[in-house]
């Protein structure tokens, strides 16, 4: 009984801590989105896509990589850095084609597919290589079959389909024939990825409370 109390006191605080950091980031990450379009600074996230999604996508690795060294204080090591950087680059790859294969410019506008397949890179896998290593194992668990343990992984689970989502839906007003600048590939696809990353942000932050209280019949806090 001990050990299970034990057990419980320490995944109420990493779900806690989870929930802490991922309103936070939420907070900075959004509003850094928001005045990009409200007030173009420090970036025109409409009329200079390419320039913002490498300075967002730079934001996000450089703060997941920080947070990850600071709460778990992991030693690093190479090969798993390795890994994981391969493991980035193929989801790259991957993301890039599909964009293609759902009807993104295959040669007129290849760096702007690329910077799109890097930005989902960075909003969907980045984060999840922190969480989950890359353990190809622990991946089709959370991703496939669905089954993030509660924490983290439901955290990176959530943001990640949601980043997906929106992407997706963010492909919608495209062939619409408006003639509004956000309609230029992938400047929509991008909104509505960065869109998406919020949304998962504060779903997973309202989901795993109540799935906690779901499990042990007591709340968070």
């Amino acid at each position: 009984m001990a050990a299970f109390d034990t057990g419980k006191s320490t995944l109420k605080q990493k779900i806690r801590s989870t929930v802490a950091l991922s309103l936070i980031w939420c907070t900075f990450f959004g509003g850094t989105v928001a005045l990009s379009l409200v007030l173009k600074i420090p970036f025109d996230l409409i009329s200079q896509p390419l320039i913002s999604v490498k300075v967002l996508s730079a934001i996000v690795v450089v703060v997941h990589t920080v947070v990850s060294v600071l709460w778990s204080a992991l030693q690093f090591h190479v090969r798993s850095a390795m890994k994981c950087a391969g493991l980035c680059a193929t989801c790259c790859v991957i993301f890039h084609c599909f964009a293609v294969l759902f009807g993104a410019p295959a040669i007129e506008a290849t760096a702007e597919t690329f910077h799109f397949a890097l930005l989902l890179t960075a909003l969907a896998v980045v984060p999840a290589c922190f969480v989950l290593g890359p353990d190809l194992g622990r991946w089709s668990t959370v991703f496939i079959l669905g089954k993030p343990s509660l924490g983290p992984e439901t955290a990176v689970f959530i943001t990640g389909i949601c980043t997906l989502v929106g992407a997706w839906l963010g492909a919608v007003p495209i062939p619409l024939d408006w003639d509004r600048p956000w309609q230029v590939w992938p400047v929509s696809c991008v909104l509505g990825s960065l869109f998406g990353y919020c949304v998962g942000l504060l779903l997973s932050a309202v989901y795993m409370p109540y799935k906690y209280r779901q499990l042990y019949k007591m709340k968070i806090t």
